[in-house]
């Protein structure tokens, strides 16, 4: 089976889903499939500070990557313009929409493509036209729901730019061959909208049980940082709109007492607008610490006591966290602050393995932590179950199958029956 695996993202380049789709491909690799990774060279992103030397001047570029070819092409992303984040990202994804479909009609014909939906929806669309012109099958891997979630964030209302999102993310989710989501709330959603759901896989995220496990509390990254002697509620994520940040800095003031720490880790855009609203809140517990080496990850996560995971009201139906799983794997327990009939809220209460606090309720996060913080048994058996539920329900390798199955099957179909495209 022939793969073409289309991300606008992808190693050097780290982000939350790079881990999970590595493991992925490198199932689909030691199994005999040839792939093909469709990504952008790694580019300037505002707020962070990453440089790649070796792709300087290269506007197009063939690498390998574990064996795996890569083929790589340049966006836009100014210097110049870094502090008007908007504008940067527009013109990034639009660059690799542009050069990415264009590369991707001259590639050698593949049996399927597997999309990321990142940029939303226009992924859908460039994948359905590779597909229709190279008449291959389309797998759409849906990591977060548009527009529904722009609604929720306010940035749009229920208008005409609304209605014609709706209809373009119809369009590509009628025009995939399958689609996977990562929860069964995803999937109502979809099936809501009247795609058919034999089409609909579910297919949650994972983290990776050997690289990410369980360490000492007192570790050597934990007292480098300072951590070591607190009581550590660790977020490790970004500080984006999505994640009710303004509820927890509002829980950290109200628990702003010297044993507790909160700490986040973050390289993103939103870094130091939330750094400054620390100082003049003069919140002594919170701190915002610099982004931390992807090997070092496994113990920044041992060096809390509880992990926090968010979601804005409203998004709990849209979107899982990848970095729920990742604390979980640690063997840490888990506070969240997410909507009660969220599929995170979901998971903490099938596994026992931490509190849920109602999105929105910053005095009842604070309450929470505050019972925790004197309470070390209670979190050390929290994440305990928490490691013992990863292994047993999210295992990569029965997850990684799963996705290889839906590839497997598309291609065995079309070679049943003819490819029938709608126009």
């Amino acid at each position: 089976m022939r793969i073409l695996f289309y991300s606008m993202n992808w190693y050097p380049f780290i982000g939350s889903i790079q881990p999970i789709n590595a493991m992925i491909l490198r199932h689909l690799r030691d199994a005999g499939h040839e792939i093909t990774i469709l990504t952008s060279i790694p580019y300037r992103m505002p707020g962070r500070a990453e440089r790649w030397e070796e792709y300087r001047g290269k506007w197009f570029c063939q690498e390998t990557w574990e064996n795996i070819p890569v083929v790589r092409m340049r966006v836009l992303s100014p210097s110049f313009l870094q502090r008007f984040r908007i504008l940067v990202r527009m013109l990034n994804m639009v660059s690799f929409l542009l050069s990415s479909l264009l590369v991707g009609l001259t590639l050698r014909k593949h049996d399927v493509i597997m999309t990321i939906s990142h940029p939303p929806i226009a992924m859908g669309i460039n994948s359905w036209l590779i597909a229709l012109v190279k008449r291959c099958r389309h797998v759409y891997c849906l990591k977060d729901i548009y527009p529904d979630i722009l609604v929720e964030a306010r940035f749009i209302r229920r208008g005409f730019l609304y209605w014609v999102l709706r209809g373009l993310e119809r369009f590509v989710y009628r025009r995939a061959d399958r689609i996977c989501v990562l929860s069964d709330s995803m999937k109502s959603n979809l099936v809501a909208k009247k795609i058919a759901p034999e089409k609909i896989e579910v297919i949650h995220d994972f983290a990776d049980p050997e690289k990410i496990r369980p360490l000492p509390r007192d570790n050597e990254l934990a007292r480098r940082l300072g951590l070591h002697q607190v009581f550590v509620v660790l977020y490790p994520g970004s500080l984006s709109f999505r994640y009710g940040i303004e509820e927890v800095l509002a829980a950290a003031e109200r628990l702003d007492h010297p044993s507790v720490r909160w700490i986040f880790i973050d390289r993103g855009q939103h870094r130091q607008e939330y750094r400054r609203e620390i100082e003049e809140r003069r919140i002594v517990s919170a701190h915002i610490l610099p982004f931390q080496p992807a090997d070092d990850y496994p113990l920044l996560l041992a060096s809390c006591d509880l992990g926090l995971v968010t979601l804005e009201r409203g998004f709990g139906a849209y979107s899982v966290p990848s970095k729920l799983f990742g604390i979980m794997a640690a063997g840490r327990g888990i506070v969240a602050l997410v909507e009660s009939d969220s599929e995170v809220a979901a998971i903490i209460r099938k596994a026992d393995c931490g509190v849920v606090v109602e999105s929105g309720d910053a005095p009842g996060l604070a309450a929470a932590v505050g019972r925790l913080a004197v309470d070390p048994e209670r979190c050390q058996r929290m994440g305990q179950n928490a490691r013992r539920f990863l292994e047993i329900e999210f295992p990569p390798e029965t997850l990684c199958r799963r996705y290889h199955e839906v590839l497997q099957s598309c291609v065995e179909s079309s070679s049943r029956s003819p490819l029938v495209f709608k126009p």
